[in-house]
């Protein structure tokens, strides 16, 4: 997207390493060290590590990594999704499911919101766009990639199905206990047949066609399966007890 002025238009955030680093002081209290971006898509995360007295020992010393995640520009408020979020973590790690832990800031909050420029040639000074983001900081799980497992092993895909039964129970689990309504945010893929209402604006014929024929199949289909609300039946962890 390009705006009158002529600069590129973006929803991921503009800010830089230095910048990240000053936010991690003033929002968490922390002093970053080894701070390096990771890949991403839209969102900027960003692993750090701290010692864990605050100081390096001359003797000893064991550093704890996080990890900082700054959303996305939305236009619409997602807070709500994002806590949602927070707590599915809280929970599962509450079960011995290892997963990252959502940290609260120094303002005792779980999702923060900071201002950030709307282009990325741009610093947040006076009369010059931003926009609102928002940000949470988790602690680092190291892990390993699946795909990085060669040769998988027959206990590998046994470890694997254990530890989905396990996902699958504690999360149905949390589910059944939300007593607020679940609202899908339009970026949910339910909401992809939304679409069929610029399908018009596609130039070409053809595209314009298959387009229509994708998400009216897809509505159809396959649309209300993927409810928040509605659990796909899957395997007990019964049959794999660890």
């Amino acid at each position: 997207m390009i705006p009158e002025d002529g600069r590129g238009f973006s929803i991921k955030p503009y800010i830089s390493l230095s910048k990240v680093r000053d936010i991690i002081q003033q929002f968490y209290g922390l002093k970053a060290i080894d701070l390096e971006e990771l890949n991403s898509y839209d969102d900027r995360n960003f692993r750090f590590s701290v010692y864990e007295d605050g100081e390096q020992s001359t003797k000893s010393y064991r550093k704890r990594l996080y990890l900082l995640k700054i959303s996305a520009y939305l236009p619409e408020k997602c807070e709500s999704v994002l806590s949602l979020h927070n707590g599915i973590m809280i929970h599962l790690w509450t079960q011995g499911i290892s997963c990252q832990q959502p940290l609260a800031s120094v303002n005792n909050k779980l999702v923060e919101s900071i201002e950030l420029p709307q282009f990325q040639s741009m610093d947040l000074t006076v009369g010059e766009p931003h926009r609102t983001h928002t940000m949470r900081l988790f602690t680092f799980v190291q892990g390993q990639m699946w795909s990085s497992l060669t040769p998988l092993e027959t206990e590998s895909y046994w470890h694997m199905g254990a530890f989905l039964a396990r996902l699958h129970r504690h999360l149905k689990q949390h589910l059944n206990s939300w007593t607020k309504p679940i609202l899908e945010p339009a970026w949910s893929l339910i909401n992809a047949p939304n679409a069929l209402d610029y399908v018009d604006f596609v130039v070409d014929e053809d595209h314009r066609k298959l387009a229509r024929n994708v998400l009216q199949t897809f509505r159809d289909n396959y649309a209300n399966k993927l409810r928040i609300t509605n659990w796909v039946p899957g395997m007990e962890d019964k049959d794999f007890p660890i």
